[in-house]
């Protein structure tokens, strides 16, 4: 997915659980294609997740995991879920945004039909993993882009 797509994802589905209403997200949705519309520096799409959800809403917090251009591993991914789980604790909303799970760049190349099983598979294991954790953090949104 092209960092500009992603970018205007997160925005949106970050204002949709936003309780400041729609207003700001019209207001920051015109500065996010102003800035993407710039030749100056990009942000990762982590900076910029940090950055627009303390303007959606100041008392969330998030973690970001980025796997883009990296294969999958799972079990690898468990202690990084676990501690990105455990730093977004206690906060009254908690999200943890998965970036790039089906964007493997590492050394297996797959094409078509088992790309695609291998691509639900880790979903699946990500969504299986973070369920796990779903009683001890009620408030825990999820996000996979």
């Amino acid at each position: 997915m092209k960092q500009e797509l992603r970018i205007r994802l997160i925005n949106a589905i970050l204002a949709s659980g936003s309780p400041s209403g729609s207003d700001i997200f019209a207001c920051a949705s015109k500065g996010v294609e102003a800035a993407l519309g710039e030749k100056s520096e990009k942000k990762s799409p982590e900076e910029f997740a940090r950055g627009i959800l303390r303007l959606y809403d100041p008392f969330a917090q998030i973690e970001v995991l980025d796997f883009t251009g990296k294969d999958f591993d799972p079990l690898f991914a468990i202690p990084l879920i676990s501690s990105a789980i455990r730093r977004i604790s206690g906060f009254p909303r908690a999200i943890l945004l998965v970036i790039g799970i089906n964007e493997g760049g590492g050394q297996r190349r797959i094409a078509g039909k088992k790309k695609r099983l291998l691509a639900a598979e880790n979903i699946e294991f990500l969504e299986d993993k973070i369920e796990s954790y779903r009683k001890a953090f009620p408030n825990l949104e999820i996000i996979i882009a």
